[in-house]
């Protein structure tokens, strides 16, 4: 009678480990993603670092932004996200911070033609990532690290008025490996000195964290208003 519980067991966890796997397939496995609408600060100065007609520049900026969502998980799908592994239903709530630093070179005159110009850059960005994530179930994770990236923008100005230029910039960050982000800004930029703007509008930033299909990964969508100090020279 032993031995025949003993083979039982073993079929029974045999078929569970089988039903887990199958769970747990790619198909099944999603992320933890979702939107929110924060206010983004940041710094930025700008210098030349060559003469001539057309100077090379060298950016600095500092960003930083948050995003708190909640995400819920279907009955049959799966989340394998670090240390925790688990299958809905249930939901997960995120509370992140990212912090980009971005230096590069490049020219704000790429193209001009009238009052309308364009910009391009392109170096390095480093981002901090802090992200709290816990499971309705109980379990969390809280994840932090830091990321290098290559890192480019492109833009496009108006200039309005002598004091006020409109401006539409579109920056990415791309670490093949485990990160990629997109920054659009559409943006109004006010000079309040001769070395100042203000600058503040709309921007989306999309953040995507993670190791590919085969495990969850963590999407943030964070819409809403800006509003950055810049120091050009």
């Amino acid at each position: 009678m032993t031995t025949q519980l003993r083979c039982l067991f073993k079929l029974s966890a045999g078929i569970a480990i089988l039903l887990i796997l199958s769970a747990c397939t790619s198909s099944n496995i999603i992320n933890i993603e979702g939107r929110d609408n924060d206010v983004l600060y940041g710094l930025q100065t700008s210098f030349p670092v060559s003469e001539g007609e057309n100077p090379v520049y060298f950016k600095l900026q500092s960003l930083k932004t948050s995003a708190d969502f909640s995400h819920r998980i279907p009955d049959g799908k799966f989340i394998d996200f670090e240390n925790i592994q688990l299958s809905g239903p249930d939901s997960v709530s995120v509370e992140s911070d990212i912090r980009t630093t971005a230096a590069s070179f490049g020219t704000f005159e790429l193209m001009t033609m009238n009052d309308f110009s364009s910009s391009f850059f392109i170096g390095f960005s480093h981002t901090e990532l802090d992200a709290e994530i816990a499971f309705l179930s109980g379990s969390a994770v809280n994840k932090r690290d830091q990321i290098n990236e290559l890192y480019f923008d492109v833009g496009f100005w108006y200039q309005a008025i002598e004091e006020l230029k409109l401006g539409f910039v579109m920056a990415f960050g791309i670490n093949g490996n485990i990160s990629t982000y997109s920054d659009i800004q559409l943006s109004l930029n006010y000079k309040l000195l001769p070395h100042m703007e203000l600058v503040a509008g709309f921007r989306d930033f999309y953040y995507y964290y993670g190791e590919g299909d085969s495990t969850s990964n963590l999407i943030i969508d964070s819409r809403g208003p800006f509003m950055v100090l810049n120091f050009p020279f």
